[in-house]
């Protein structure tokens, strides 16, 4: 038997969680957490597309990846900028039309290479190194390693779904 009890005189608690520094994380500023979730609602040509790429500029650097859900990608003047500025600044990224088609789950399949990637990461504790080269004289060429220790934290991965909302919801209906 179930007994029914008022909540309104319970009193909550936060959760003690260590949040890093703002400083310490690119873009920090606007948002305070390494990894966030924003959701953008506007009607059609009001500029969320160039919010959204002015928030990636803040927080990606070379060590984030990209990951857009995007339908309209390869039409979209917004997103062949954005391609121009990840292929500037080294940002690995990788575009989808849409979640899922007959053929493949693209969302199903990027979350088990997550998983996996995380695995093999875990397994292979290896530090951020970088070669560069020192020219002594002409003939000599002196390869040094050096550790490279980044000044802010950035999100290792981000993942983006413009107008996906339709797909989003089939998804969900069938789970």
């Amino acid at each position: 038997m179930f007994k029914l009890q008022k909540l309104n005189n319970f009193q909550v608690k936060p959760l003690k969680i260590n949040h890093p520094d703002p400083e310490e994380i690119k873009g920090g500023k606007l948002f305070p957490e390494k990894y966030f979730t924003v959701y953008l609602i506007a009607t059609p040509m009001s500029g969320k597309t160039t919010t959204v790429f002015n928030i990636l500029k803040t927080i990606m650097d070379k060590r984030t990846k990209f990951y857009g859900f995007v339908g309209t990608h390869n039409c979209d003047q917004s997103y062949e900028i954005m391609k121009e500025y990840f292929e500037k600044k080294k940002i690995e990224y990788e575009f989808f039309y849409e979640i899922k088609d007959k053929a493949q789950h693209y969302l199903a399949e990027l979350i088990k290479q997550f998983k996996e990637e995380e695995k093999s990461e875990s397994e292979s504790e290896d530090e951020s190194t970088y070669e560069t080269s020192i020219f002594e004289d002409e003939n000599e060429i002196k390869i040094k390693t050096v550790k490279y220790i980044p000044k802010k934290q950035v999100p290792e991965r981000v993942i983006l779904f413009d107008d996906m909302s339709i797909s989003l919801e089939m998804i969900m209906s069938i789970r």
